[in-house]
């Protein structure tokens, strides 16, 4: 008898691993997130006479493609729209300095590789491809390609329906399309938060 319940309960819980698999099926899937994000300008070389920077928020809205390619390869891409707003102190003259808001806006697609394993875990990472779309500050334009690396976990509904978190690290404008000298450049890391959907 207790051989019995054994078997029956080993059945059920492979019943139930088989519907609710957490590994998603190949195909194609698309979806939303929003990014808690905390954003840098980081410049190589510190330069005297020059404006002083600080943040005050950053924030991330992004739609999402994956091409499911096997068990445990995809490829993801989308557009993610990041504000990036920062105090701007105007460089020391003798007197004191207002310091004034400004912000900047980046599009960005990204092309990274999306490795899954576990079942509930996933790495991802490659080029983001970035258009600096608002500049209020005609700080350093942010247009380029930069890298981006991430750890995330997933959980999908009968292979249909998955939600994600994705920290990620996203150093943009690496290659920088603009011809500044010593060009700030903006250093992302963010908690995504997502759904998406299997078409």
């Amino acid at each position: 008898m207790k051989t019995s319940k054994l078997s029956l309960l080993f059945m059920f819980l492979l019943s139930s691993y088989t519907l609710f698999s957490q590994i998603p099926a190949k195909g194609h899937y698309v979806g939303v997130s929003y990014s808690f994000s905390d954003g840098y300008l980081h410049q190589k070389e510190l330069l005297l006479g020059t404006a002083g920077v600080s943040k005050e928020s950053t924030q991330k809205f992004s739609l999402h493609y994956t091409y499911q390619k096997s068990k445990h390869i995809g490829i993801e891409s989308g557009l993610s729209l990041l504000t990036h707003k920062f105090n701007v102190t105007p460089a020391p003259m003798g007197q004191p300095q207002v310091s004034r808001a400004e912000e900047i806006q980046l599009l960005s697609m990204p092309v990274y590789v999306k490795y899954t394993f576990l079942n509930y875990f996933y790495l991802n990472g490659g080029l983001s491809f970035d258009l600096d779309i608002k500049n209020t500050a005609e700080l350093d334009n942010q247009s380029g390609i930069g890298l981006g690396a991430g750890a995330g976990a997933q959980y999908f509904f009968n292979n249909k329906i998955g939600l994600f978190v994705n920290p990620q690290l996203v150093f943009h404008s690496l290659l920088n399309f603009n011809d500044e000298t010593h060009p700030r450049k903006l250093y992302e890391a963010n908690v995504t938060i997502g759904l998406s959907y299997k078409l």
